[in-house]
């Protein structure tokens, strides 16, 4: 007779250690976001990234952006290059802070000057002569504005620095569009320009045409320069002409009952 072999069992595999807890003492949890510690730390972070936001458009104002460095930044704040890296990892994401908050600002000024005017063409050239004073008075401002290119991203991204895309309150081009509209909608323009962001566009892209022209070239011995602001009064003069009715419409009066 054979005898019958058998196999060893297979040995069972070790159940996971607990994990070792000292006793007598509690799983710390993390800080949660309302503690005070949480808000502290929030605090500080704001007035950080406020103190860079400064020390970059004083820096951007003097030497232009192309030439102002992280380490430029980090000395005019009194912090380390990699301290200013925990808040915005490369120059360009810097760039797009203060592009931001410079944008708001510009608003909250046009919103000012526009404040008492009530007819829509004049909050234009109000709007006119506010990009002009900028460039003249903070060019390189300006130029970070409106001739810088810098990454495109989703305007929902932008939100994190207050603006905020398609709101007049927190959007520029939205409250030029705004005032666009009230052409339109008083029946002041002609039929073939009702669409208010051509309208918007049209006007922008010829007084930034001026503006930019004269920041490029105004060191160019060639050209007997005309003063901007009379350049751009021009051109927004004759933009206005081709624009508007000859005759805006009149209210027509209530009948006799």
């Amino acid at each position: 007779m054979k005898k019958t072999q058998h196999k060893a069992a297979a040995p069972s595999e070790p159940a996971p250690a607990a994990a070792s807890q000292p006793i007598g003492k509690k799983a710390r949890r993390p800080p949660s976001p309302h503690s005070a510690h949480a808000k502290r730390v929030a605090r500080q972070s704001e007035k950080m990234r406020a103190s860079i936001i400064k020390a970059a458009r004083e820096l951007i104002n003097e030497f232009g952006c192309e030439l102002v460095t992280l380490r430029q930044i980090a000395e005019q704040v009194g912090c380390s290059a990699p301290a200013l890296l925990n808040h915005d990892p490369n120059k360009q994401i810097l760039l797009l802070a203060v592009q931001a908050h410079d944008v708001l600002a510009m608003q909250a000024a046009f919103q000012k000057m526009t404040a008492g005017v009530s007819d829509p063409v004049e909050k234009l050239r109000v709007l006119s002569k506010a990009l002009v004073a900028l460039a003249q008075n903070e060019p390189n401002q300006y130029r970070l504005l409106h001739m810088t290119q810098l990454p495109v991203v989703a305007p929902i991204e932008l939100h994190v620095h207050g603006m905020e895309h398609g709101n007049p309150d927190r959007d520029p081009y939205f409250f030029a569009r705004a005032i666009c509209n009230e052409l339109v909608a008083a029946g002041r323009v002609r039929p073939e320009y009702t669409d208010p962001d051509l309208i918007t566009q049209a006007f922008w892209g010829a007084i930034h045409g001026v503006i930019s022209l004269f920041l490029v070239k105004q060191q160019e011995p060639w050209f007997d320069w005309k003063p901007v602001p009379d350049l751009v009064e021009f051109v927004f003069s004759n933009l206005l002409k081709s624009l508007l009715l000859e005759q805006p419409p009149q209210a027509r009066p209530r009948k006799k009952t």
